[in-house]
């Protein structure tokens, strides 16, 4: 994941009028920032469980890689002949 930046990277996010309340929009920015850094934390911890539980063998983490790869093309699959 990653967070949008304007102008490639270089200027700042401004939420409010960074030249007048630069320490409050630099303040805003990190708040979400640390947010939307904890969110893909916990869901990438959420993905992890399911990939690989406590008690994997290679053939139960084989089979649901396999499952969600199945998934994907499907859906690839799909979204390409609605595009057609």
């Amino acid at each position: 994941m990653q967070v949008w930046l304007t102008d490639d990277a270089k200027g700042l996010v401004q939420f409010i009028n960074a030249s007048e309340y630069y320490y409050v929009n630099y303040f805003i920015a990190s708040v979400i920032y640390v947010l939307l850094s904890n969110w893909a934390f916990e869901a990438t911890i959420v993905l992890n469980d399911y990939l690989i539980p406590h008690n994997a063998t290679f053939h139960k983490v084989a089979r649901r890689v396999g499952i969600i790869f199945a998934t994907w093309t499907a859906i690839y699959i799909v979204v390409l002949l609605v595009r057609l």
